[in-house]
């Protein structure tokens, strides 16, 4: 049995090239694979009506996690669409379903002499949108929720990672409350703790000997030019994204044959290319929960958001509204 690798998000929009081999390998799916459906009211919407993920990687995943705010942008067509194109090519998936299979939680993984269960939730504050009959949804992060999956999991497997999709996009640290988060759920019995969404790496700390990875940032993530804000008739703007170093880099966490984690790397995406190259995590829990942390957050929340809103302008020229005014003025 081979070592595995989980990396963060991942939006192909072609085919890509890496310079290393994964053989086992668990990623986050922000993308429906169709070409049916209706578009998410309101948002940006992500899609592909070819997955590419064979062409890129050179084989399939094991798995892949679906609980992310991008997986219902076209609706229950294209989401199921995409199950019957992950069913047909043997890769698992969690954290999107129904009430009933609960969401497809958790993914039993074996390797080894143990098994890994894998189990996902989306915050509400991404923006997630679940199908409107209400069939199908992701799992949503929900404290109360996830203590429970943990303890039906600790029956069938010996660890237990938890990927949440949360934090604000393009913010590189977490809310002082993300952190508190992060800590009751490794007391309530997860061994680690995988974060995607703000598209960019975010702190990594040992709590109680547990790994809490707060973003591993994107794996694969193209520039974008994408029509969005579907008002039901038409789209409304024009999103004009131009990746940022940042927003090309993350990394990638390697389990070993026993489920333990024993090294993390960096990949770059450059033009078509992922390289891969060694990388070790800096343990930065004597920040994170310094006494000064929350006043620190505070000051750089404002100006990012600042710094955010006028490369957003200068992208996407448009007037602006009300609110990014004030935002800008005031940083709130």
């Amino acid at each position: 049995m081979s070592d595995l690798y989980i990396m963060g998000d991942v939006y192909l929009d072609r085919p890509f090239r890496i310079d290393r081999e994964f053989d086992r390998f668990v990623f986050n799916l922000e993308y429906p694979i169709s070409a049916g459906g209706i578009p998410a009211l309101n948002k940006v919407n992500l899609r592909q009506r070819q997955s590419y993920i064979e062409e890129t990687f050179g084989n399939h995943p094991q798995a892949v996690c679906l609980a992310n705010n991008h997986i219902f942008d076209f609706g229950r067509e294209a989401f199921l669409d995409t199950i019957e194109f992950l069913e047909e090519n043997n890769i698992a998936f969690f954290g999107a379903g129904t009430q009933e299979n609960n969401f497809n939680n958790p993914w039993l993984y074996s390797c080894g002499s143990t098994t890994i269960a894998f189990l996902a939730y989306c915050s509400q504050e991404t923006g997630c949108t679940p199908d409107s009959t209400g069939d199908y949804g992701v799992a949503l992060l929900d404290f109360e929720k996830i203590v429970k999956d943990i303890e039906v999991a600790r029956e069938q497997a010996g660890q237990v990672v938890c990927m949440l999709h949360w934090g604000e996009e393009e913010i590189a640290c977490p809310k002082p409350k993300e952190v508190q988060l992060a800590h009751r759920i490794i007391d309530a019995g997860a061994d680690l703790i995988i974060g995607h969404h703000p598209h960019l790496i975010r702190p990594f700390e040992f709590y109680k000997d547990k790994a809490i990875f707060y973003s591993l940032g994107n794996f694969i993530f193209p520039d974008l030019n994408l029509k969005t804000f579907w008002d039901g008739k038409y789209y409304q703007r024009k999103l004009i994204k131009k990746q940022n170093r940042r927003n090309r880099e993350g990394l990638v966490v390697a389990l070993d044959e026993n489920g333990k984690l024993f090294k993390t790397m960096k990949s770059l995406q450059k033009k078509n290319i992922i390289s891969i190259s060694e990388h070790k995590a800096e343990n930065q829990s004597e920040f994170l929960n310094g006494n000064e942390y929350a006043d620190f957050y505070s000051r750089y929340y404002k100006n990012t958001r600042r710094k955010i809103l006028m490369k957003s302008f200068m992208q996407n020229p448009r007037l602006p509204r009300k609110g990014s005014i004030k935002e800008l003025l005031t940083g709130k």
